[in-house]
């Protein structure tokens, strides 16, 4: 997930709030989902920038762990441009209006929690 809308900055999950408008949940999202997916999840976790590299090049992300309004978590890692754009902006607690990224099947490998 590499894109934000903007961040609600009274913390919460207000059902009058505009931003909530064409929400989707965490559980609505699959590989097949367009581009269009827009979910408003809480930062639970983030965890600090890494450097990787591998036969496509080298880089760094970093990862975080949101929750929705249904308490459904998903994990989501930002890379090389993403991780440069969006690290300092995010705040763990914070809720946040995630749009536009690409949806992966989990792969057990990278999984943290």
């Amino acid at each position: 997930m590499n894109k934000f809308a903007n961040n609600n900055t009274n913390n919460s999950f207000n059902n009058n709030d505009e931003d909530n408008q064409n929400l989707m949940t965490i559980a609505m999202l699959s590989p097949v989902s367009d581009a269009s997916w827009k979910i408003k999840a809480r930062v639970l976790k983030k965890n600090d920038i890494k450097q990787y590299k591998n036969a496509k090049g080298e880089g760094c992300f970093f990862t975080i762990e949101i929750m929705d309004r249904n308490l459904t978590e998903i994990s989501c890692s930002f890379f090389n441009s993403g991780c440069d754009k969006w690290f300092d902006f995010i705040s763990e607690a914070n809720i946040y209006i995630f749009s536009g990224g690409m949806v992966k099947e989990n792969n057990s490998r990278y999984k943290s929690f």
